[in-house]
């Protein structure tokens, strides 16, 4: 059986779909006319993109290394990227910005915020299963219904175990859209590490906060939101989402364990 070849994208999405169907890789091995370890290399890792930051550090001249620590004691809770952009550094791979950074680390105390009352937490949105099925009913059917059946009918809807969204209710709502049985994911407890929006959060908080920016009232911090909202880039969304069918398999092959992000 050949190895050291390249798996082809139709064996990829063999691979996924026969270990959700029970079969082992000795099983996909002979199917495919593969070696086994060939296999267990991609589902041990599923990425085969080759990582384009080894060898040695990229050496950065004194004058750039004075732009960065000054951009370090205006911005010090600054990502990297953002860090040496701003100080005017040509651009390089993260592995060398982190690494300059961590020369030049100290420790900085983190703000201290004020514990919240008892107003703040009245002030709480709790989100209901009828919030749910209204916010649903206003944006997600219209979208449905200008799409044509058969793409309908391709999709599978995402979302967490949320009260929300696994009441009653809101499983009847979604059956009367269309949405049931295997066009609705069911969802892993416990298991954030395997949505993607979680990724795209992280990034929407670190360009509305960037430089510690806070802000004094709800429709400024909502206006702020939408402003970055708006440049996150299609490509972005794409390597979120592509790293789905990833995430699924490194949870199959370790039998529903943890998985990284």
């Amino acid at each position: 059986m050949p190895r050291n070849v390249r798996l082809t994208a139709t064996e990829k999405q063999r691979i996924v779909a026969g270990l959700a169907e029970g079969l082992t890789l000795l099983d996909l091995a002979k199917e495919l006319g593969r070696d086994k370890r060939t296999l267990a290399s991609f589902v041990e890792k599923p990425s085969t993109t080759p990582r384009k930051d080894k060898g040695t550090r990229r050496s950065i001249s004194p004058r750039d290394m004075r732009k960065i620590r000054r951009q370090v004691n205006r911005e010090p809770n600054g990502t990297s990227a953002s860090i040496f952009a701003k100080a005017g550094v040509d651009p390089m791979s993260r592995k060398t910005r982190c690494s300059v950074l961590n020369e030049m680390a100290r420790n900085v105390k983190p703000i201290s915020r004020p514990p919240l009352d008892r107003t703040h937490k009245e002030k709480r949105v709790k989100l209901t299963s009828q919030a749910y099925i209204s916010f649903l009913d206003e944006h997600l059917s219209p979208w449905l219904y200008d799409l044509p059946l058969l793409r309908r009918r391709q999709l599978i809807f995402m979302h967490d175990n949320a009260p929300s969204h696994a009441a009653k209710a809101t499983t009847s709502f979604l059956a009367s859209l269309g949405i049931k049985g295997e066009t609705l994911m069911t969802w892993p407890p416990c298991s954030p590490d395997l949505n993607p929006i979680e990724q795209l959060w992280s990034i929407l908080k670190r360009e509305v906060y960037e430089g510690g920016q806070q802000f004094t009232s709800k429709d400024a911090l909502w206006n702020k939101i939408v402003a970055v909202a708006s440049t996150i880039k299609p490509s972005q969304i794409k390597r979120l989402t592509s790293s789905v069918d990833s995430r699924l398999l490194r949870v199959i092959s370790r039998n529903g364990s943890y998985v990284d992000k």
